[in-house]
């Protein structure tokens, strides 16, 4: 399915929920190594303007991929070190140095007993891909990600995790958009702790609280400095249930190091929701709203609030059918000193159709486009229009 793009949260997410059973959900064991290798979506299309311009479109041909693999190794049910491998092909025919192999690596180690799971784990990804939608190049930039905590059981129905954590965010040093290198503008360090609540209040419904202090600090940008206080609440939802997913609202306080440069204190939201009615009909609802840095001087930060509606319909036998929109806006902050407007909002909406036949359980076919537009009012020439088509083939792996 080809679905609208969304802003991401920067702030740190995690879950207490168990820990994955290899022995029942890995496709694949091999002596004392379990696991699921996957290619779920392939696909090739045309994207009507590569380079996100206004003056000048280019269209090309693409082609991407994204195979995946899971390993697990259990250790007498007291201990187990999960793997996940991944990797983003992307292919243009014409723009070569547009084509990128995104790969992605996790760790994660885990110590049993029985009221207490200690573990620790490492993220790395090296990308060369958008990493919002303000920053409209492909540029390589590394992530690296360190957490490690306690897992307590309070109850059969309660468990509480306890973390730190410590990632950082390096853009290659020739990397530059308008004119501003975004090692120089973006290059930082973000660390922190977090405490996280889950009860079982159903056996398809769980109650989620959270709170989490984060310090981020930028290598070369100290304006761009802060401390960071969260607080969530919200629920996640069974897959089996007919409203599955995950939904947590809270309030973030964003307090700038530049007396400057105004803080934030606001809503903040991680939500994708999924309603099925009368097993035929899907309603998708996503919204993300949170805080994150932007490459511009003047403007050190926005508030990026996406919302989206994804509606897919099985129309008859294996033959389905799908559309969806998302609006996202970025509302900027500024230097109250700075000669351009402190505060404005850019605009990025997007209309996506699908539609697609199941071969078999296993295998579908999908054809989709979506859309693509963005106004930015003190500056038009950074409006853009896209269209990105694409025939897709999803797999996965049989049981």
């Amino acid at each position: 399915i080809l679905q609208a793009v969304h802003a991401s949260p920067v702030a740190a997410q995690t879950s207490v929920a168990p820990t994955v059973n290899p022995r029942e959900s890995a496709r694949i064991r091999l002596g004392p190594l379990y696991m699921t290798p996957a290619l779920p979506l392939v696909g090739i299309g045309v994207d009507t303007n590569v380079f996100n311009s206004s003056l000048d479109p280019r269209s090309d041909v693409t082609a991407t991929a994204n195979p995946s693999l899971d390993l697990w190794v259990p250790m007498a049910r007291r201990a187990l070190i999960s793997t996940s491998f991944s990797a983003d092909l992307v292919y243009f025919k014409e723009f070569s140095s547009q084509r990128s192999v995104n790969p992605s690596v996790n760790v994660r180690g885990e110590l049993f007993s029985r009221f207490v799971t200690l573990f620790a784990g490492r993220g790395y990804s090296r990308s060369k891909q958008r990493s919002n939608l303000e920053i409209d190049t492909r540029s390589r930039y590394v992530s690296i990600d360190n957490r490690a905590g306690a897992i307590l059981a309070l109850g059969t129905r309660t468990a509480a995790e306890v973390s730190a954590f410590q990632r950082e965010t390096t853009y290659d040093r020739g990397e530059e958009f308008l004119g501003t290198n975004l090692a120089q503008a973006l290059n930082r360090e973000e660390y922190g702790a977090q405490l996280d609540l889950r009860h079982r209040l159903t056996s398809f419904t769980t109650l989620l609280a959270s709170a989490s202090v984060q310090r981020d600090r930028f290598d070369e940008s100290s304006e761009r400095n802060s401390d960071s206080t969260r607080l969530t609440t919200g629920f996640a939802f069974n897959p089996r249930a007919l409203i599955s997913g995950r939904a947590e609202v809270g309030v973030r306080q964003f307090k700038t190091r530049d007396a400057a440069l105004p803080d934030y204190t606001g809503i903040v939201a991680a939500t994708s929701v999924v309603y099925t009615l009368r097993q035929r009909t899907q309603f998708s609802v996503t919204w993300d709203r949170d805080v994150s840095y932007s490459y511009q001087a003047d403007t050190p930060y926005f508030v990026a609030n996406g919302i989206g509606l994804q509606i897919q319909r099985q129309i008859r036998g294996n033959l389905d059918a799908g559309l969806g929109a998302q609006r996202t806006t970025y509302a900027y902050r500024g230097f109250s000193s700075s000669l351009v407007t402190p505060e404005r909002t850019d605009v990025t909406t997007s209309y996506s159709a699908d539609i697609g036949y199941r071969l078999n359980r296993n295998l579908r076919m999908s054809f989709g486009a979506t859309v693509l537009e963005r106004a930015v009012p003190d500056d038009p020439s950074r409006g853009y229009r896209a269209t990105r088509a694409a025939l897709s083939v999803a797999y996965v792996l049989p049981s």
